[in-house]
């Protein structure tokens, strides 16, 4: 399934985007957890459909 993971600011802008191929929505949310490192906010979505939003922890 096609996913796309957008990097979001504090206003909900995207900054950046990312299109995920991937099995389900567990596997597509382990790899946008992976785009932590580069940005403090990631959206992910399945077409219409948030499937998560992930937040970097700085603690």
């Amino acid at each position: 399934m096609r996913y796309i993971a957008y990097a979001v600011d504090a206003l909900g802008v995207a900054s950046a985007t990312y299109q995920v191929e991937c099995i389900g929505d567990e596997d597509a949310t382990d790899r946008a957890r992976e785009l932590l490192e580069a940005h403090m906010t990631i959206e992910l979505w399945q077409g219409y459909r948030r499937v998560t939003r992930l937040t970097r922890d700085n603690s």
